[in-house]
């Protein structure tokens, strides 16, 4: 997980979401905003990503996720 919070971190100081409301991003060929959209929603998709994965971490550190043995008595 560290090296996708490192490449998250790297990711959005690099690319912006407001520059997609922005006339110069209107004026880029086609091939350049398809490219640029692809990585601002692979943004987006590192952030869900990551917050699921903290959830789940927080949810079995903590024990909920411990299901004590049953016996067959």
């Amino acid at each position: 997980m560290g090296i996708v919070v490192i490449v998250q971190i790297f990711l959005t100081l690099n690319f912006s979401f407001d520059f997609l409301l922005t006339a110069q991003w209107a004026e880029k060929p086609l091939l350049m905003r398809a490219l640029y959209l692809i990585i601002v929603v692979n943004i987006k998709v590192l952030t869900m990503f990551i917050g699921f994965l903290s959830m789940e971490s927080n949810f079995i550190a903590t024990g909920q996720g411990y299901r004590p043995p049953v016996s067959k008595d």
